[in-house]
């Protein structure tokens, strides 16, 4: 495959990921058995891990959306672990500093992001505290969300 190919593949790519910025409401984001991503403990330190738990309402599974940027408690943006764009890295919050860690789209209920891999609940267990990573997007459960107003 020839260099402007690869080059049309990928803006081809980019152009079909929705940049996500909607209101100033919150959401909630539902996936596997309609359980909630949720920051463990309500942490807001950076490095928190992000993981599946039965929706409760709290600050903890409150999500906002600003230019392509997925934004939870205490402002900490949605973040891919060290940046590391492979099957099986962490999702976790970190200060929103808009690198591509933090780049979100959402088509098709899918979260796509840093490699345009997709947000992915762990081994699709539905177990509350299952961590969130990303992975190759596939059309299974496990990688579809949903956004429900607060």
């Amino acid at each position: 495959m020839s260099y402007k190919s690869m080059k049309l593949i990928k803006v081809a790519i980019a152009c079909t990921i929705l940049p996500l910025s909607f209101a100033a409401s919150a959401f909630s984001i539902r996936g596997l058995n309609d359980k909630c991503l949720d920051v463990r403990f309500s942490g807001t330190a950076n490095g928190t891990p992000v993981q599946l738990w039965d929706c409760n309402g709290s600050a903890a599974q409150e999500w906002y959306f600003d230019r392509g940027r997925v934004i939870g408690i205490g402002g900490k943006c949605l973040d891919v672990q060290y940046g590391i764009p492979y099957n099986g890295t962490p999702i976790h919050l970190w200060d929103c500093n808009n690198t591509p860690a933090q780049n979100w789209g959402f088509i098709n209920n899918f979260f796509q992001g840093l490699g345009g891999r997709c947000l992915d609940v762990r081994g699709a267990n539905p177990a509350n505290g299952t961590p969130v990573q990303i992975w190759d997007c596939v059309d299974q459960p496990q990688q579809k969300w949903r956004l429900v107003t607060n």
